[in-house]
């Protein structure tokens, strides 16, 4: 298949099934009961993927988490890093997900060969790490470690997973 916006969509999409069935396992340890996992996108709750960048809820024992995914190709697994979205628009300085999360995690992680499981998957404490990263360095730094996306206006944060704090992980696989 090309590699289009549309496949990317489609490769997003076969991931669900897995990361469900983490999810189930992960969130639902300790007895802990998850009665729906529910995506967002433009046929289902608009407003939570665009204005609260969360494509997820997860309820667990009648509370509502919320989420972020981001599955990326197996070719990109050598870069090793956790990617958010910094500007949507680097020229006018429009912020993106990086300012705007409002999620308690983040799934990120790379398909493998096949496209049929994964090589490295994360889940990330997304308030616990963004807490982190801001103790750790100033937001010049921070925009020093961002770069520009070749196909679009936006650039992107760029941290090494073996960087991210373990208190920061709630759940690590890699393959």
């Amino acid at each position: 298949m090309a590699k289009t916006f549309l496949s990317d969509i489609a490769l997003s999409e076969k991931s669900y099934q897995k990361l469900d069935e983490l999810y189930r396992i992960r969130f639902g340890e300790k007895g802990r009961k998850i009665t729906n996992i529910e995506r967002f996108g433009p046929d289902n709750k608009p407003e939570y993927d665009k204005q609260l960048h969360q494509d997820l809820s997860i309820d667990i024992d009648g509370l509502t988490i919320f989420g972020q995914e981001k599955i990326l190709r197996n070719e990109f697994i050598k870069f090793n890093t956790f990617t958010i979205e910094f500007y949507q628009n680097r020229f006018t300085k429009e912020e993106g997900e990086f300012f705007n999360l409002h999620v308690q995690f983040f799934t990120h992680g790379y398909w493998d060969h096949k496209e049929e499981g994964f090589a490295k998957l994360y889940i990330i404490k997304l308030p616990k790490f963004m807490k982190w990263l801001k103790k750790e360095y100033t937001m010049d730094q921070i925009k020093q470690m961002t770069k520009e996306d070749q196909n679009s206006n936006a650039s992107f944060f760029y941290f090494d997973y073996d960087k991210i704090p373990q208190e920061c992980i709630f759940h690590r696989e890699v393959s």
